[in-house]
């Protein structure tokens, strides 16, 4: 059902393992919206202001790549997340914001200044040395950031096999890191936050941040020679994927646009830390990992029709 909390799928629709034509139509509706997205996103880039761009500083393509990641990853992170974070400190914008229970304290102080002490290092240290070197992969798969600009069904299509990709991997990976032999090890850092916020979405353990983060976001893309302007583009529809995910603001617009993106789906796992390991409903379904969140939906609606 869709709705001011996400566009989770209902009760009805959702049944374990079984693969029927909803569950397919699901799926199919998830990656094309977020392939259309990239592509509207890519007529902001033209021959001309790309050429505008590779001019500043005259750069090459290697250091064109990793200055660009930089600066999307670091202003979408400040710009996107800290406006969200002061609303919900004020209590501004509640009505769009997910319910939270009794055991999901606001986080504190000491425990966002560790999150931004840890994204600082990271985003001025490893991440500079590690897209220095995941060029050169990038490169080697046919990746450029020379003109010509790629076409508009390229970028369709790169992005549609990103998004499928990216969408397995997280899940079973999430879903690995919650074994008990290695949450306690390396996931057992992110669900400090029990109340979500965007800024804590990249608040993990070096391990997670690579296997369940990295990798099934840079894979897709890196394997099919995209140019880097798709790649930029990807990684702007990727992070406030994941940004909104984690924000508990239910933004419309952002909603619409990144074709639901479920705060209440994912704050569901933040708060009871079982089940809902995907980005969405589809493998969950599949699997039957989302079981206590239908029950715990069934339940809500039961107490609004009998208020």
């Amino acid at each position: 059902s869709s709705g001011i909390f996400g566009t989770e799928m209902s009760t009805a629709d959702a049944k374990r393992g079984k693969v029927d034509i909803w569950l397919v139509l699901y799926w199919l509706r998830w990656h094309t919206g977020i392939s259309l997205l990239c592509v509207v996103m890519s007529y902001a880039f033209t021959e001309q202001r790309w050429s505008l761009l590779r001019s500043i500083g005259n750069l090459n393509d290697r250091w064109f790549f990793v200055v660009g990641t930089f600066i999307i990853h670091a202003v979408l992170y400040v710009g996107f997340n800290a406006p969200l974070l002061f609303c919900a400190s004020k209590g501004w914008g509640m009505n769009y914001h997910y319910p939270r229970g009794k055991g999901q304290p606001f986080p504190t102080r000491e425990l966002m200044m560790k999150m931004w002490k840890e994204a600082a290092i990271g985003q001025l240290t490893s991440q500079w040395v590690i897209t220095l070197g995941v060029w050169s992969v990038f490169a080697y798969f046919g990746s450029s950031a020379d003109l010509p600009l790629p076409s508009k069904q390229s970028v369709f299509i790169e992005c549609f096999l990103s998004s499928v990709w990216l969408d397995a991997a997280f899940y079973w990976s999430h879903r690995g890191l919650h074994h008990p032999r290695i949450y306690k090890h390396i996931h057992k850092q992110h669900h400090e936050f029990k109340w979500t916020i965007g800024f804590a979405a990249e608040y993990a353990h070096p391990i997670e941040k690579f296997a369940s983060a990295e990798l099934p976001t840079a894979i897709g893309v890196m394997l099919q020679g995209t140019h880097c302007s798709t790649w930029f583009i990807w990684l702007v529809v990727r992070l406030l994927q994941t940004y909104v995910g984690h924000s508990g603001f239910n933004i419309p617009v952002l909603t619409v646009l990144l074709n639901g993106p479920s705060v209440g789906y994912h704050d569901y796992h933040h708060s009871h830390n079982v089940g809902n390991y995907g980005a969405h409903e589809f493998w969950d379904t599949l699997c039957g990992t989302n079981e206590p969140w239908l029950a715990y939906q069934e339940k809500r609606n039961q107490q609004k029709e009998a208020s």
